[in-house]
């Protein structure tokens, strides 16, 4: 019988070799659904079949016994850990919690105990003998009733792990229908024959080969894990696939009711699933009105729709497609609704980023422009208008004006740009800049928007359009010196301006830097030809328009005079009442002079008390009355300082050019100066020709 001994071995360490494997597997797949408990399953299984096989073999009946009870250590569990793996098989793991595995293992914990203390009470088994079946031993017992409530109870958890199972295999793919199926065949087979031995359905059968059945069962268990991967590929439900599938899934009929839908779908369209069902699509989506008269939309086509959630934009691509019979009929369709929004808001994102990179680029393109027009510019009416030019052409502003103020001195209008051109700053009331917005941003140096409601200033460019203006103000300054304000109207609204401040700050700082590089520049021409102390020409400056002025009365034969001025003992005002005194006479005589005179009239201080004026189209008489009537302004009226009352006279010479006469601007002032010398001879305070 040796053979028969070592075929059994042979089988057996077949068997565990295979169990082996079927740990091995399990154990690189412990985070599949189910996997734990199956490696534990597979544990208490090779350890009952190891039991068994040494029960089988002992002589010794204390021995058989201990082996036998030992078995019921594995046997008592197997049960439990079937119906565990059962619902983590198929994913239904939230019914299982530590409290409930308790629960679970009190009847077979209960069963150890009556197990092991049976010869005290005899509810597990009443007697016990051995029986010899060829070369095997086995036990044979009249069972008690603490057997039969086991048994019902592991028979019990078997059937519901199994009907869980075979409910699974409907609702799975084909693949992990098979899977289904290899797990129900393992368990199923083992369960019949331990059915028979345990209710001896054939008499005589009284060998549990329960665990040879196991032995022979793993092996086609180990080939169903390799070909099918029973926990490489974990089951899904059809239910947990569309339940838990982040896409919104309607099926309408050919009536567009809706007679399906997911939780996604009730969570985009904000529906309840019991009260939707068998109501027409529109009526509860009306969103989805523009789409339903296609039978199909493809992947290409996909439309996106937008709409609030919580006031917040979400944007859903849809898919749709026909559903048909087996012959062919339309009876409905499948529309399937994608949450885009991430990609929808990153594409928005993209599309913000290349704008604002095209407007870094249109700015940048603007502030080259701007510099070069203001760098070519040497007068603040050049700086304004072809750098107000530039401006408008690169924004959407109607209008560009500019206040300038010095010194915290009032606010004037130094010029208004429109898109059809320079406008005269003159035409505007100056003296109404202070009634303008933007004058309380001016020294408050601040960046501001805000619309314009009473601005008198600028009722002449907005009066032609019934819309209300914006205004921008944009403060301009050197350092912490004001200058004044940049201001743009723009007819729509502007608060997106506000995040170009770096733009308009910019511009602020180029016009600033133009704004007094012209200032300057001014100043230097200005000191150049004029004097420094009555703000007169100076002698070499009426020079250069005298010789002008000479030659267009020649060209055209037109008349021309000269009056020459000199102060009398104006060295004894110096001397008594100090050359402060004396310098303010003189600007005062200065200004009284040009109230006397015309626009076209020039007036230039020649010398230390000279004066000296150029009549252009005044003839000889009219020369002397002009003197006279200085000479009366000077004379009859006192100068005041703080502490006496000071009278000046003057003594005056006159020339002019009679027309068709040759004469040059130096016989000109040479006569004058002749008349100016008889006059101061004659007593002073006179005029003479």
């Amino acid at each position: 019988m040796s053979w028969v001994i070592m075929l059994e071995v042979a089988g057996i360490l077949l068997s565990c070799l295979m169990t082996l494997i079927l740990l091995h597997s399990t154990w690189n797949n412990q985070h599949a659904p189910g996997a734990t408990s199956f490696f534990l399953l597979m544990i208490l299984n090779i350890s009952w079949l190891l039991g068994s096989t040494i029960q089988w073999n002992l002589r010794n009946i204390n021995y058989v016994l201990s082996i036998f009870k030992l078995t019921y250590l594995f046997i008592a569990f197997i049960p439990v850990l079937f119906f565990i793996f059962s619902l983590q098989f198929t994913r239904q793991e939230h019914h299982i919690s530590r409290r409930k595995i308790l629960l679970l293992s009190i009847l077979p914990l209960t069963t150890q105990v009556m197990t092991w203390t049976n010869q005290y009470h005899h509810l597990m088994w009443r007697s016990f003998k051995i029986v010899q079946h060829g070369i095997f031993n086995s036990v044979v017992s009249s069972f008690g009733l603490w057997f039969w409530i086991h048994t019902a109870y592991s028979y019990g958890l078997i059937v519901i792990a199994l009907t869980l199972l075979a409910r699974n295999v409907f609702h799975v793919s084909s693949l992990s229908r098979r899977q289904s199926l290899l797990v129900i065949f393992g368990i199923s087979m083992p369960l019949i024959l331990n059915t028979i031995f345990v209710f001896e359905i054939i008499p005589g059968f009284t060998l549990d080969i329960t665990p040879i059945c196991f032995a022979l069962i793993n092996p086609v268990v180990v080939y169903g894990l390799l070909r099918f991967r029973v926990f490489d590929l974990i089951p899904i439900h059809r239910n947990e696939l569309i339940e838990g599938i982040s896409d919104g899934i309607l099926v309408v009929d050919h009536l567009d009711r809706i007679t399906d839908l997911n939780p996604a779908a009730c969570l985009i369209f904000d529906l309840d699933e019991n009260s939707v069902i068998g109501k027409n699509i529109l009526e509860k989506v009306p969103v989805l009105e523009p789409w339903l008269h296609y039978d199909e939309l493809k992947t290409w086509q996909q439309p996106q729709i937008q709409f609030f959630i919580a006031g917040n934009p979400r944007y859903y691509s849809l898919r749709m497609s026909t559903l048909s019979s087996k012959a062919g009929t339309t009876v409905g369709r499948l529309i399937i609704v994608r949450n885009i929004t991430r990609l929808k808001e990153s594409e928005l994102a993209e599309r913000e980023a290349r704008r604002i990179a095209e407007n870094r680029s249109s700015e940048l393109e603007a502030l080259s422009q701007f510099a070069g027009a203001l760098n070519h510019a040497t007068t603040l009416e050049e700086v304004t208008t072809s750098g107000f030019h530039v401006l408008l052409s690169h924004v959407n502003a109607s209008a560009a004006w500019l206040i300038l103020t010095r010194n915290l001195t009032p606010p004037i209008l130094a010029a208004v740009h429109t898109h059809d051109g320079s406008m005269d700053p003159a035409s505007f009331d100056s003296s109404r800049c202070a009634d303008c917005p933007s004058s309380g941003m001016i020294f408050s140096k601040q960046f501001s928007i805000h619309e314009i409601t009473n601005c008198a200033l600028l009722e002449t460019i907005t009066r032609d359009t019934e819309a209300t203006p914006h205004h921008l103000c944009v403060p301009l300054h050197i350092g912490d010196r004001v200058l004044g304000s940049l201001n743009l109207a723009f007819y729509e609204p502007v608060q997106s301006e506000m995040v170009r401040r770096n733009f308009y700050t910019t511009i602020a700082q180029q016009l600033s830097a133009a704004i007094e590089r012209t200032s300057l520049f001014e100043d230097v021409q200005r000191l150049a030809i004029t004097d420094p102390l009555t703000g007169l020409f100076n002698r070499r400056h009426l020079a250069y328009l005298a010789d002008r002025e000479l030659r267009r009365a020649v060209r055209m034969d037109r008349p021309l005079a000269v009056i020459m001025m000199d102060l009398d003992h104006f060295k004894q005002v110096n001397d008594l009442y100090g050359h402060m005194t004396g310098d303010r006479i003189l600007k005062e005589i200065a200004l009284r002079c040009q109230q006397g005179l015309r626009q076209m009239d020039l007036l230039a201080r020649y010398g230390g008390e000279e004066f000296i004026f150029l009549l252009p189209e005044c003839d000889f008489e009219r020369a002397v009355q002009v003197a006279e009537r200085l000479r009366e302004a000077i004379s009859e009226a006192p100068f005041y300082t703080p502490s006496d009352l000071i009278w000046v006279t003057a003594s005056f010479g006159v020339s002019a050019k009679i027309p068709g006469e040759e004469i040059t601007l130096e016989n000109m002032i040479q006569e004058a100066d002749i008349s100016l010398y008889s006059a101061k001879a004659t007593g002073r305070n006179n005029v003479k020709a």
